[in-house]
């Protein structure tokens, strides 16, 4: 019952934390919010990739993560694409003058920041006056987790997946099918969301979500990890809490750029 209530506790935490950061319509809390973010996500990939903490180059990581953000924030996505160009190709440049263990590490810090702070980062692109449409991206994300985690407790038995032995087929429709509903609700919400589209919005949502929890599994069985980190305690890390978004996020944004905005 007192893990129960702690694991309550933290997860509406983070509800509260990410719903200030939509609803607040105030574009500096949400670079705040995602600074913290991304900081400590990218952290904890440094960490499960270099678990020694032995690379000189995790700071140039959280540097461009910062640069990431900051560009994003502008709301320039041709500034942003430039920025990421630029880094990459320095990285390349580096690589040049390091030995193969420099090597190693320069792609750790390539790989970790597309991971978080690329994909992360497309959260600034939605318009302002569009901002709370974010909260599709954790509707669909979150409620694909929650509907997956409850339908596969209670009538799961056909393995999704070697890599999450806990997840089931049974789960995976389940939490499709619910983020399909929540998605569908809350399109009454917006006047110019129609239902037929938020299905098929959440449905596609759903599939690209749990992909992106399955790919941090495997992440973490690569690297012999439980969790991401347990800065929130019962919850894992941030990652273990947001790997299903990062790859939502992006997915989401083109959507709503193509056919609603």
């Amino acid at each position: 019952m007192k893990n129960f209530l702690s694991r309550l506790a933290v997860g509406a935490g983070i509800l509260l934390f990410i719903l200030l950061m939509i609803f607040s319509a105030n574009r500096l809390v949400l670079f705040i919010g995602m600074e913290i973010i991304t900081f400590i996500c990218l952290e904890e990939v440094f960490h499960a990739l270099d678990p020694k903490r032995s690379s000189p180059f995790r700071i140039w990581g959280q540097v461009l993560n910062l640069f990431a953000n900051v560009t994003a924030f502008l709301n320039n996505l041709y500034l942003y694409m430039a920025v990421w160009a630029l880094a990459i190709v320095l990285l390349f440049i580096l690589s040049i003058f390091r030995t193969q263990k420099g090597l190693k590490d320069i792609m750790e810090v390539l790989f970790s920041t597309i991971y978080i702070s690329f994909l992360f980062c497309f959260v600034y692109f939605f318009p302002n006056d569009r901002q709370t449409y974010l909260f599709f991206i954790f509707l669909i994300a979150w409620g694909t987790d929650s509907f997956a985690y409850l339908v596969g407790s209670w009538i799961g038995r056909t393995p999704l997946t070697r890599i999450s032995p806990h997840k089931t087929w049974e789960g995976s429709i389940g939490g499709m099918v619910g983020a399909m509903a929540l998605c569908g609700i809350g399109s009454f919400f917006y006047q110019d969301l129609s239902l037929i589209p938020m299905l098929v919005i959440g449905a596609i949502g759903s599939i690209i979500a749990q992909l992106g929890d399955i790919f941090a599994s495997s992440l973490k069985r690569k690297t012999g990890i439980k969790d991401f980190s347990h800065i929130l305690r019962s919850h894992g890390g941030f990652l273990d809490r947001f790997d299903s978004v990062v790859f939502t996020i992006p997915y989401i944004w083109l959507i709503f750029v193509f056919y609603i905005f």
